[in-house]
């Protein structure tokens, strides 16, 4: 049993975070100091004007955001993961160019990887190899950023 080093996760020594500082849902958990400040970050963008009753969508793959938030996707996944939607792009495509919703894009998505700060979005290099990423990059408007999201809308 792994128990010094969880799944995608620091050495339990570097644990030291309760996580329910940032979301109440994940009281109980700990995990990294960056962890900690990449969720406090997130709910500092969650609780800005142009998100309040306004459906939003997480790209590519932190569909926990409707747990933590109390929300629902808007579309009929949440999880655009290539591996997931390479068989009917077109369709998750569409639907997304048909309700509009707020994508909010992770810069480094993931919980070990580090994000320059100084980046603005316009300097992140996004997964490139995502779909769905690209399409919303390349055709909707950045209208916000933080130091590990960046926030894109269709008009």
């Amino acid at each position: 049993i792994n128990r010094e080093k969880p799944y995608r996760e620091k050495p339990r020594d570097l644990l030291t975070e309760n996580l329910g500082q940032a979301f109440p849902r994940l009281s109980g958990i700990k995990s990294h100091p960056q962890a900690l400040e990449r969720l406090l970050d997130l709910k500092e963008l969650n609780a800005r004007d142009y998100l309040q009753n306004q459906s939003f969508i997480s790209l590519p793959d932190f569909s926990l955001l409707h747990f933590l938030t109390d929300t629902k996707a808007p579309t009929n996944i949440d999880w655009y993961l290539d591996a997931e939607v390479v068989h009917f792009k077109e369709k998750v495509i569409q639907e997304l160019e048909t309700k509009k919703p707020i994508a909010i894009i992770e810069k480094a998505p993931s919980f070990g990887e580090d994000v320059s700060p100084h980046l603005d979005c316009k300097q992140v290099q996004f997964v490139r190899d995502n779909i769905v990423v690209q399409h919303v990059v390349s055709t909707w408007q950045l209208i916000d950023g933080s130091k590990y999201f960046c926030v894109f809308k269709k008009y």
